[in-house]
């Protein structure tokens, strides 16, 4: 059975093979890409299932990442955020020590000062393939984030690990959807008949209530999580926080935004509306109502979510 969570640990690279989250084919430029050539490399597909479990893959990973890494020059693996069309773009972590993947679900980056940061986007939505950029090879993710490393043969065993792991959560995600329907439906509407409750009983106060010491303390500790880029960690200290105090208007705006950020828009959306329910005059209504509507969007786009 593949764990919730499993941890790669990196040493410091000698030479440099870029993984890129973008899309080869939309002529991209960057530090080590700059007026070169880009070709189609390596693509996985789904026979790699039948030579390669999650176990395996979980393995595989962190050998790729040592043998990559086994001739240190100083050159630590660094994070990066580009754009579609440019590889060149925000250093986000600057020398990566770990790499997790976080209940089947998010690629999170740990840096030797102990800095994170989580793609949000959800790893059964990431696609991963080859492309030659010169010298270099590139391996290339469906969205804007990108790695250093070094060696073709190492790329294509990263690309096949996580393709596995991608498609594990994939599956796993799809075959769990029947036996959570029944009792996801019966918590649904019992949250919602409890918020009901707490939105009427708060809107009829004449007194408004005040968060409790634990809701303050859980408030707290969600903030600081959204300003270390730990969101689902943020996301929940905002739901436990929620549970003692569901008539906290701003906590589910707050909760709300950081969801979006992970990706999980159909939540995000709902605690967005609970927001608009419980502050209908607030000043940032109409800001609200366009996140709703750029979150429906997104999940028209991308249905299984």
């Amino acid at each position: 059975m593949q764990p919730k969570e499993f941890r790669v640990s990196t040493s410091r690279s000698a030479a440099t093979i870029l993984i890129f989250m973008v899309m080869c084919t939309q002529g991209i430029a960057g530090p080590a890409a700059s007026n070169q050539d880009i070709k189609q490399g390596y693509s996985p597909d789904i026979s790699v299932l039948k030579r390669m479990t999650p176990a395996d893959a979980i393995r595989i990973l962190p050998r790729v990442l040592h043998d990559q890494n086994a001739n240190a020059g100083g050159n630590g693996v660094k994070l990066w955020k580009g754009t579609v069309l440019k590889i060149e773009g925000e250093l986000l972590i600057d020398d990566i020590d770990e790499i997790n993947v976080v209940h089947n679900k998010h690629l999170v980056f740990v840096g030797r000062n102990g800095k994170r940061f989580t793609i949000p986007e959800r790893l059964e939505y990431i696609s991963a393939t080859t492309c030659i950029v010169s010298d270099n090879v590139a391996v290339q993710f469906r969205w804007a984030y990108y790695l250093t490393y070094f060696d073709a043969e190492n790329a294509k065993q990263f690309v096949d690990a996580l393709f596995v792991l991608q498609q594990t959560a994939f599956m796993d995600e799809q075959a769990a959807l029947a036996e959570w329907a029944a009792a996801r439906d019966k918590d649904k509407i019992q949250n919602e008949t409890r918020f009901k409750k707490a939105a009427q009983e708060y809107r009829d106060a004449v007194v408004k209530p005040i968060l409790s010491e634990d809701a303050v303390k859980l408030k707290a500790q969600a903030e600081e999580a959204v300003r270390e880029e730990r969101f689902i960690e943020a996301a929940n200290l905002y739901a436990k926080a929620l549970d003692i105090a569901p008539w906290w208007a701003k906590g589910h705006f707050d909760h709300a935004l950081v969801l979006g950020n992970m990706g999980e828009y159909r939540t995000a959306m709902l605690e967005m509306k609970r927001y608009l329910r419980l502050a209908p005059d607030a000043p940032d209504v109409r800001d609200a109502r366009e996140k709703i509507k750029v979150w429906d969007m997104y999940l028209s786009i991308r249905p299984l979510d």
